[in-house]
């Protein structure tokens, strides 16, 4: 049947291009073999979209190919990080983007359940502010939900346009289809989906059968939401935008389902990939011949841009946007520019810095801003995305550039190196961690890559290869010595050539004169040791971390990898049970404690502490050895040190993560904590605390210096019989310090308890020294230090450094521009206000500045949440919805609806809980003085009491009490104590079952005796009656329920 409005439609979208002279400006055909990275870049992470999502997205040709002319995206049901499922997302963020033309994409969609096809447009520059303020277009998405409504014809057919705007998130609102069922099937053929965009509407459309029309004659703020971020009709969607493309699993897409996928759905899957035949931007010819508005100035290189940011004091954690969260950087740049639009005139479209890439371009914005906030290191952290560049030197000249033919001659030239010279082929957490690891225990083995040095500005790749090169120069030739995590290669040059040399992996030779210990024998003698890791299966251990292990052991300690070199006794076996044979003679020289064993998390004590006796063979490099008195009297005396001394308290990522930054940034503060030094041999927690209070003692007194992502605390020293040492000292910077050292004569233990600095005062002027006590004090705190600054006073409730300076202005290091804000008038002043406690939740705000708009006073606030219980604790805030509907912005918590005249408030979805004695920072500003947020009645605190005892089975049975809690990335890990009692009157030896052992990350006390079985140790087979035994758990799921296995109980 002839269908006369399709007719009409196609013929007006021809008439309208032919009259209006529409041209091609812009395609990829994805003829080729690979992406076209002149055109597109990847991004790499699992940070879920923002959306909860599934997937990691990954560069790797599993995920995203071209072939037969068609770009490929597939997502693929595999474990990576953290993820169950990898897929691909790119954009032309850095390399394309457009203001109003025809954008066509024809593609066949893929054919699945939770998978969701995207593809849609970003602001290039976020001129209106964070997401959604600057907007958001969405030419496609394409869902199947669940199968009770995948199918309403049988096939794939639903689909959604929409436009986000009108406010920063959660003041944001949108507009769009909503689910549109389609008359085809969208994964059975071609088809092509458009967007017309002029300066007064927006029309989508599949196969040129419009869907959807939007007037942009309208103004699209937001008075649902309070927010009015735009003074024209039509804005924001009168910037540029570039394109982004993606095919997600799962997600808030989904709704109540978005986490509903299983393994077998996945399974399923027909078509899981996303064809693109091709995308295609027209403009009108009126458009295209126009030149692009701006000054006509010249934009940095990408060698300027790179010296731009090295030259930065403060800066972002790499320059390098694609290791970096996408919203993060969105969020802090948003925020200065419209904040501070002064501070981003550089990097706006057409001036010099707007060719650099985002990270480039926030850096530059945050180092503006610290310039005129600092010197505090808390007006350079925002959210954790910046950092400060110790390196930088007022009188340094900018760092030399690094032609790439230098890198690339000096990475040919190496014996030892990573596997490619590519850095987005290897994983960034294993470079990096190479990369740290060496810098931070071999410093000298770095020197050239550092900023300003001749390979300073070579990639990551390139620069971690020099440094391993230098590493296994000293401690090769065993090629154990150069794996780093199985990211590094040993070659040998086949021309003559350095800067066009090709390579060949060594492969070690096996010996045949010695004979190789069979399965058997390897799995006796993983069992026969007292530290070994959580498993010898590999496939049931994250083999990045026990490659880790194994190449830094063979290369610090090449004595304990004697045996399973190859060629070796031990070399058939598989290498979770070498890197146990290795962990074990490093764990028998430095034990007993379980630190020693620990290397990270792989690492566990197959006997209790206290049975094991050090008796290695092997001679000790490090003939300094430290008593644990003296150990534990240093940490006592340190004014920041970690919450506890106990370091199986403290998450190993990080406190490890701690003490490896500190030394690798700051090697000076770790000087006495190394090997063969007086506290080198202090467990990992009394080391770290040593090293950040040398931190803290230079960049103190702000609590935020010892914060170290929540395991430091700032404590005020004992009364006992102290002796108060003052010395001063220049720092970097030229300030004089005069710091106060407590020398304590008799030793604490482990188990004294301090007081948490918890400012209650505004502006605090002397300095003395206060006692201690186990409970929060009510009062103004005695202790107190001043710092002296040209326009602000800054309080501490306890320290022991007095800071004088003469003036704490601080010049920018990098500003090409004069900065000056006449519009506002802005006093920046530091006031605390007393704690607000529920529980074990402490409340704490400091206004950290205020100013006048107009006739408005505007105040901003910086909040602190703290979490002294011994568990994590998923926060619920309230503040009255008067207080609240002041707020102008707020970053770092969410809100989440109003009951009986309270807005309720949660931490980002990011963020999850607080972790055991950790805090959680976040801020706003507000036209109101002060916005009372407190704890909600309903965050539950303390740790559980024991679980009712189990059915008695045999005379036995179980309780469990749950001891801590904690989140690594988004998941919740638990730690439980299970007590044991033999209620009758003879001995029995018990097997147990659970129901999923792979939920369980360590566990102590039982042997695993086969797929969710487990008996008593060796050593303790038996169970005396009316008795009782207890072992411990730390696992990824609520509680592990251990049943006693009757039948093979004997009972």
């Amino acid at each position: 049947m002839f269908n006369l409005n399709k007719f009409c439609l196609i013929l007006a979208a021809i008439c309208l291009a032919a009259g209006e002279d529409y041209q091609l400006v812009w395609s990829d055909e994805f003829d080729g073999t690979s992406l076209d990275l002149n055109k597109w870049q990847y991004e790499v992470n699992c940070d879920g979209g923002g959306n909860n999502e599934l997937q990691c997205y990954t560069n790797s040709s599993t995920n995203l190919k071209i072939q037969d002319g068609n770009l490929i995206i597939t997502a693929v049901p595999q474990q990576y990080r953290n993820k169950q499922y990898t897929s691909s997302r790119i954009n032309t963020a850095n390399t394309a983007a457009w203001k109003y033309g025809r954008f066509e994409m024809n593609a066949k969609l893929p054919k699945g359940i939770y998978l969701w096809p995207a593809f849609w447009m970003m602001p290039r520059d976020s001129v209106y502010g964070s997401w959604a303020d600057s907007g958001e277009v969405s030419l496609l998405c394409s869902k199947i939900s669940a199968p009770s409504t995948e199918y309403s014809l049988g096939w794939n057919d639903q689909h959604e346009s929409n436009l986000h705007f009108g406010g920063q998130w959660p003041k944001n609102t949108h507009i769009g289809t909503g689910s549109v069922t389609a008359p085809f099937d969208l994964s059975a053929d071609y088809h092509v989906y458009s967007l017309l965009w002029t300066p007064t509407r927006m029309q989508f459309a599949i196969d040129d059968q419009v869907h959807w029309n939007v007037s942009l004659d309208q103004s699209f703020n937001n008075p649902n939401g309070q927010s009015f971020p735009y003074t024209q009709n039509g804005q924001p969607f009168d910037q540029y935008f570039y394109f982004v493309l993606n095919l997600a699993v799962g997600g808030n897409f989904f709704g109540s389902n978005a986490s509903s996928l299983t393994s077998a759905q996945a399974s399923a899957w027909t078509a899981p990939s996303l064809l693109v035949d091709y995308i295609r931007v027209y403009q009108l010819n009126s458009v295209v011949s126009s030149p692009t508005p701006g000054p006509q100035t010249p934009t940095a290189s990408p060698s300027e841009c790179a010296a731009m940011y090295s030259s930065l004091l403060c800066r972002t954690t790499s320059q390098n946007s694609s290791l970096l969260s996408d919203s993060a950087l969105d969020n802090a740049l948003g925020y200065v520019c419209a904040y501070y639009p002064q501070y981003c005139s550089d990097i706006l479209n057409g001036n010099y810095y707007s060719s650099c890439n985002k990270a480039q371009r926030v850096s530059y914005a945050m180092n503006q801003y610290y310039s005129v906030q600092g010197p505090s290191a808390s007006a350079c952290y925002f959210s954790g995305l910046g950092q400060l560049n110790n390196s930088f030197s007022s009188t340094s000249a900018p760092p030399a550039t690094t032609t790439s033919s230098l890198c690339s001659s000096m990475f040919a030239s190496l014996q030892c190196r990573t596997y490619t010279e590519d850095p987005s082929q290897i994983s960034p957490d294993a470079v990096y961690g190479a990369y740290g690891y060496i810098c931070s225990s071999f410093p000298q083995f770095c020197s050239g890559t550092n900023d300003g040095e001749t390979y300073g500005t070579c990639n990551i790749a390139e620069r971690t290869s020099y440094a391993m090169n230098q590493y296994f120069g000293v401690y090769g030739p065993d090629p154990n010595s150069c794996s780093f995590g199985g990211i590094g290669v040993v070659t040998v040059s086949t021309t003559s050539s350095a800067s066009t040399s090709t390579s060949a992996s060594v492969q070690p030779t096996p010996s045949t004169s010695v004979a190789l210990a069979d399965a058997s024998t390897c799995s006796s003698m993983y069992n026969s040791l007292q530290c070994h890791t959580a498993s010898q299966d590999p496939s049931n251990l994250n083999m990045d971390s026990v490659y880790g292990a194994l190449g830094w052991l063979c290369g610090a300690y090449p004595q304990y990898c004697t045996e399973i070199q190859s060629g070796a006794f031990y070399s058939s076996c598989n290498a979770a049970q070498q890197a146990s044979y290795a962990i074990n003679g490093y764990y028998l020289t430095y034990g007993p404690s379980a630190d020693s064993c620990s290397f990270g998390g792989i690492g566990y004590l197959n006997v209790p502490t206290s049975s094991v006796v050090s008796t290695s063979t092997v001679s000790n490099p490090n003939p300094t050895t430290t008593t644990s008195s003296l150990c534990s009297s240093m940490f006592a005396s340190l004014q920041c040190r970690t919450y506890t001394e106990d370091p199986s308290q403290i998450s190993p990522d990080a406190v490890y993560g701690a003490y490896g930054y500190i030394c690798s940034s700051f090697p000076q503060f770790c000087s006495g904590t190394n090997d063969g030094e007086t506290y080198g041999t202090c467990n990992i927690a009394e080391r770290t605390s040593y090293a950040m209070n040398q931190y803290f003692a230079t960049y103190g007194p702000d609590p935020n210096s010892c914060s170290f992502g929540g395991i430091g605390v700032v404590v005020a020293a004992p009364t006992s019989s102290t002796t108060l040492v003052t010395s001063s000292s220049l720092s970097s910077d030229g300030e004089v310090y005069t710091s106060t050292s407590v020398s304590t004569s008799t030793p604490i233990t482990s188990s004294s308890t301090f007081n948490t600095v918890a400012p209650t005062t505004s502006i605090v002027s002397t300095s003395t020294v206060t006692t201690s006590s186990t409970t929060r004090p009510s009062t103004t705190s005695t202790t107190s230090a001043s710092l002296l600054t040209s326009s602000s006073s800054r309080s501490s409730s306890s320290s022991s450094i007095s800071r004088s300076s003469t003036s704490a202005s601080r010049s920018s290091t990098f500003s090409s521009t004069s900065r000056s804000n006449t519009s506002t008038s802005r006093t920046t002043v530091v006031t605390t206000t007393p704690a607000t406690t529920s529980s074990c939740i402490d409340v704490q705000q400091t206004k950290t500045a205020s100013w006048r708009e107009g006739n408005r006073q505007v105040f901003q606030y910086e909040v602190t949440v703290k979490n002294s219980a011994s568990v994590s604790v998923e926060i619920l805030l309230m503040a009255p919805s008067a207080q609240s509907d002041k707020i102008r912005q707020i970053w770092n918590l969410e809100q989440n609806g109003t009951k009986s005249s309270q807005s309720h408030w949660l931490l980002p979805q990011w963020q999850h809980g607080i972790n055991p004695h950790s805090s959680f920072t976040f801020g706003y500003i507000s036209l109101d003085s002060s916005v009372s947020f407190v704890s909600s009645p309903f965050t539950q605190c303390l740790a559980l009491p024991p679980s009712p005892p189990s059915s008695s089975v045999c005379g036995l049975y179980t309780n469990q009490t749950l001891i801590s809690s904690w989140y690594q990335g988004s998941t919740k890990i638990v730690q439980y104590e299970v007590k044991l009692t033999n209620e009758g009157t003879v001995s029995r030896q018990p097997y147990f079952t659970t129901v999923d052992e792979s939920k369980i990350l360590s566990i102590w006390g039982l042997t695993d005796v086969g797929v969710n079985s487990w008996s008593l140790p060796d050593y303790n087979k038996k169970i005396d009656g009316k008795s009782t035994y207890t072992w411990g758990y730390i696992a990824s799921a609520d509680q592990i329920l251990f049943s006693v296995n009757k039948s093979k109980s004997n009972c």
